[in-house]
């Protein structure tokens, strides 16, 4: 089901790990956004789910805009940019308190909607440009299983730092705090993505300059 001579492959590593790093920082992060807003803002679901909208809407938008930078960027910078973007959104995200309102996390939601679009762009592009044609859809499925796993486990983590911060008699603080943990921890989770890609675009590099050079 795997070829695992792949793993040598340094576009491939980056595209799996690009997408474990995708659950687990910002699929993993959104999806506890709509439990932040009702807990520690006080948000109805229904209120809660459209504020989400901001972030995936920008994120489909920005996906389908991005078809445009496959003749201008390298899949692997791509990706690195993306999960950067994202990081930055997640940034403008921190701060957060129980007296906030929801406009507060709309600047932030906007940025990382559409890094969260120019990822998922170059994931699928690097994810199938990685592997020779008759394995591209082996290089997707492990880009797939990679995302998922890596938001199942997302979901987890943040759910346990949003809730390992206990207050007496202020729940909704406890749960900003809590929210606030979580993002560090997913801006970490952005920029170790970033340089996975950085370093795969330069082994790449290298590998088709030492070809060149035996070729010479």
């Amino acid at each position: 089901m795997l070829d695992l001579a792949l793993f040598r492959t340094p576009g491939f590593v980056a595209a799996g790990a690009g997408a474990l790093f995708t659950g687990l920082s910002l699929v993993g992060l959104m999806s506890c956004v709509p439990l932040i807003l009702e807990r520690a803002l006080g948000l109805t679901p229904l209120a809660a789910g459209l504020v989400l909208a901001i972030w995936s809407g920008l994120s489909v938008v920005a996906a389908l805009q991005a078809r445009h930078l496959a003749t201008r960027l390298a899949p692997a910078s791509q990706l690195a940019i993306g999960l950067l973007t994202c990081g930055v959104g997640e940034a403008a995200l921190y701060g957060l308190s129980s007296g906030d309102g929801w406009v507060r996390l709309a600047p932030g939601l906007v940025v990382a909607g559409i890094g969260s679009g120019v990822l998922n762009a170059g994931l699928a592009r690097l994810a199938v440009s990685s592997v020779p044609a008759h394995r591209a859809a082996m290089g997707s499925g492990v880009n797939n299983t990679a995302r998922y796993l890596g938001s199942s486990l997302g979901i987890a983590i943040f759910l346990a730092v949003i809730n390992s911060v206990r207050s007496a008699g202020h729940p909704a603080a406890a749960v900003a705090t809590g929210a606030n943990h979580a993002i560090l921890v997913a801006i970490l989770m952005c920029v170790l993505g970033a340089a996975v890609a950085l370093w795969a675009r330069a082994a790449g590099a290298r590998r088709a300059g030492g070809g060149a050079d035996a070729g010479a």
